[in-house]
């Protein structure tokens, strides 16, 4: 069975073999009861759905398509457990601690894609070369330019 991810194209940058099923969340599919019930309690994407399983929330999702369908020498998300909690650190320090890089990638890729312009004053890349190096590789990556080219 494909494995299914209940989202937006724009939100999916996975590099396996998936069936994408369309949610529309500008008009609130995402918010109703059925989908809340079904899908993910607090009304959002994405959730991927692999045979009878099930799981929501970007990082978690992550998690699992590393450890079910990731390579056995996976460099990304490796079995070794110290090599691991490197990794998990890393994984909670952006959870805990860049909320100002979610503003920004939420400025300049999705906020544009939904009809609407980045506030002048979020531009700050130039000013943070790390940042900016940052946001070019991510920006560079296929799976990134196949999302938001669609």
């Amino acid at each position: 069975m494909t494995i299914q991810i209940k989202g937006a194209a724009i939100s999916t940058c996975v590099r396996i073999d998936y069936e994408l099923i369309f949610v529309d969340v500008r008009n609130g599919e995402h918010k109703t009861a059925e989908y809340k019930e079904k899908y993910q309690p607090f009304g959002q994407i994405p959730v991927l759905i692999d045979g009878d399983f099930q799981v929501f929330e970007s990082r978690a999702i992550a998690r699992y398509i590393a450890d079910a369908h990731g390579k056995a020498d996976n460099t990304l998300y490796p079995k070794d457990a110290k090599k691991r909690a490197i990794i998990e650190q890393w994984i909670s320090v952006e959870q805990s601690h860049f909320k100002s890089v979610e503003e920004i990638v939420w400025q300049l890729l999705f906020l544009p894609r939904w009809g609407g312009q980045p506030d002048a004053q979020i531009n700050v890349l130039d000013e943070f070369p790390n940042m900016k190096a940052w946001w070019e590789t991510c920006s560079a990556r296929p799976s990134c330019k196949k999302v938001t080219s669609s």
